[in-house]
């Protein structure tokens, strides 16, 4: 006779489907709280790093115009004998600081509009310069040029690429140059700006520059909430702070950063000048 055994097929008893549902929600909670943290990490390291480029790029810009404040600039500026700049009259400075965050700078910052297409003599009152160039100059807002960082004029009139110029505003007439210049002669044009910190929105800090040229003011860089700017001797220490984009979700508070870089001032000889 064949006798049939059956054995008893146990299932999970109501505790261990319990204790089961418990350990799996423990799981997928451990799970979630890593990929939240590692998102907020993510998030809080791409802040970091636009706030970081942020104050670079405004570092390496004001520091490559202070380096440059001063050249060019008409010795006789603030003076009854030059007394405007560009149309813009109580610049007889190179450098300003007001209030710690606000800096003015004067002088030729730029690379120059044009070079001269030929000799000049002195006593010359118009300069040539090369092809399309003479559109880098106008009669009102970049009018007072630097001719070699040698010797300055005022643009009376610009027609194509010739400049019509007068070396002495006050006397009659065009007055011409001083010196005599060979063909090549960079010609830049003086000028103005001022970099100032932008409190408008609080939420969204920016430094901007004008340039005093009729476009007002231009955003340097976000989220740089302070410019501290502080003379000694011929050396000028810029600091700049700047803030993440948003603050940290886990603090409530924004991360900074502070960069500050010493500036020697080369074409200043005496400050104030």
């Amino acid at each position: 006779m064949l006798h049939h055994h059956h054995r008893a097929v146990k299932g999970f008893s109501l505790i261990e489907l319990l204790v089961g549902i418990v350990l799996s929600s423990l799981i997928i909670l451990v799970l979630y709280e890593l990929l939240t943290s590692q998102n907020r990490v993510y998030a809080l390291q791409d802040d970091i790093s636009e706030m970081q480029q942020n104050v670079r790029i405004a570092m390496e810009k004001i520091s490559r115009d202070l380096t440059m404040a001063g050249f060019g600039k008409p010795s006789r500026l603030g003076t009854p004998t030059w007394p405007l700049l560009n149309g813009i009259a109580g610049l007889d400075f190179s450098i300003r600081v007001t209030g710690g965050n606000t800096l003015d700078v004067v002088g030729c910052l730029d690379p120059p509009e044009g070079l001269t297409s030929g000799t000049l003599a002195a006593g010359a009152v118009s300069i040539t310069l090369g092809s399309g160039q003479g559109a880098g100059f106008n009669t009102t807002t970049k009018s007072d040029i630097s001719i070699g960082g040698k010797e300055n004029a005022r643009v009376v009139s610009v027609s194509g690429d010739n400049l019509q110029i007068d070396t002495n505003p006050t006397l009659a007439g065009n007055q011409g140059l001083v010196y005599s210049y060979p063909a090549g002669i960079p010609v830049y044009v003086v000028k103005y700006v001022t970099y100032s910190v932008d409190a408008s929105d609080p939420n969204t800090p920016v430094l901007r520059v004008n340039e005093h040229q009729g476009a007002g003011e231009q955003p340097v860089a976000q989220y740089v909430e302070i410019v501290g700017v502080t003379l000694t001797g011929n050396a000028l220490d810029l600091t700049l702070t700047g803030r993440t984009r948003k603050p940290d979700s886990t603090t409530n508070q924004y991360t900074r950063v502070q960069m500050q870089d010493r500036v020697f001032l080369r074409n200043l000889p005496n400050i104030p000048d």
